[in-house]
């Protein structure tokens, strides 16, 4: 039991250092050899949970745009691309 608890916590410490270094969105699930569960998420198991369920529901990834309504970004009325604005304007000498 002890060799499990050391690799648990060593796989659930590179999975912290992915998530956090690599902005990762990660979850991971291990049973013990007792059976009992073990689990570590970022940002959580549920949300990640949840995700990947509706996406198997929904047939796929999410797209770019549902990405940021999820989140909560999204254009204000009017905005053009910058490279489309920026386009029209002189230069400044």
């Amino acid at each position: 039991m002890v060799s499990f608890s050391k690799r648990r916590s060593g796989l659930f410490k590179k999975a912290a250092e992915l998530a956090i270094l690599c902005g990762a969105e990660i979850a991971a699930v291990v049973f013990s050899p007792a059976g009992k569960p073990f689990s570590f998420g970022h940002p959580s198991v549920e949300a990640i949970a949840d995700r990947l369920l509706a996406e198997d529901a929904a047939g796929g990834p999410p797209s770019r745009t549902q990405r940021r309504r999820r989140a909560g970004i999204s254009r204000p009325a009017g905005c053009s691309c910058l490279t489309r604005k920026c386009a029209g304007t002189s230069t400044l000498r």
